[in-house]
């Protein structure tokens, strides 16, 4: 309807918002596992690009139905807190509060449906709005799409990660290619973290 266009020509937000979203993703190490690595695409494409939800209630007015944001589910976030927990733990400010609240009264992460905002109809009277939550890019995530983790050189992604003698870089998914035949990994673990997080300082 050319009465509700945006002043911007069409797509001009929505190029910007992928740019930013690719600058952000960019700066991703990806050496960090490939559930951790999934689910931050996954919850970073939930929050920049709010899934419309088709509404009725401006029917009277626009005579047309209209599309208001829907909220990414709070799985998306909880996911994200467990899958990076690793990374977390090194990096905190890499946490993201699931009850980051979006606007008044309206959570970033929602459990069910909620109020975006109440529709005066006549003097002290109001019809809440309400949107579900999303979880749009979950049904990508579960039917096997994933993102490859890729270790710097010198380290490798073990085959079998079940062997108890892998020495692990923690928070990410790369190992020692082979096991240290002089140390313990207890004593080997910290000349590993010393080596690979002090060369982010070069």
């Amino acid at each position: 309807n050319p009465l509700l266009a945006p002043l911007l020509p069409p797509y001009v937000l929505q190029s910007v918002t992928e740019a930013v979203l690719a600058g952000i993703e960019s700066k991703i190490p990806r050496y960090l596992s490939s559930d951790c690595l999934s689910v931050q695409r996954e919850i970073m494409c939930s929050m920049f690009f709010l899934s419309p939800h088709p509404s009725d209630a401006f029917y009277f007015a626009f005579q047309q139905t209209v599309y208001l944001p829907s909220f990414p589910k709070r799985d998306v976030c909880t996911r994200y807190s467990d899958k990076c927990a690793s990374m977390i733990a090194l990096i905190p400010s890499a946490a993201i509060n699931c009850n980051t609240p979006a606007g008044s009264g309206i959570m970033m992460f929602p459990e069910h449906n909620q109020t975006i905002m109440r529709l005066p109809v006549g003097p002290g009277m109001f019809v809440d709005i309400t949107t579900p939550p999303h979880d749009t890019l979950a049904a990508a995530t579960a039917s096997g799409f994933s993102i490859q983790s890729q270790c710097p050189y010198g380290l490798t992604i073990p085959e079998d990660t079940s062997k108890e003698t892998i020495v692990w870089i923690p928070g990410t998914a790369c190992a020692v290619p082979c096991p240290s035949p002089i140390y313990t990994e207890e004593e080997f673990n910290p000349i590993i973290d010393g080596l690979f997080y002090g060369s982010w300082l070069n």
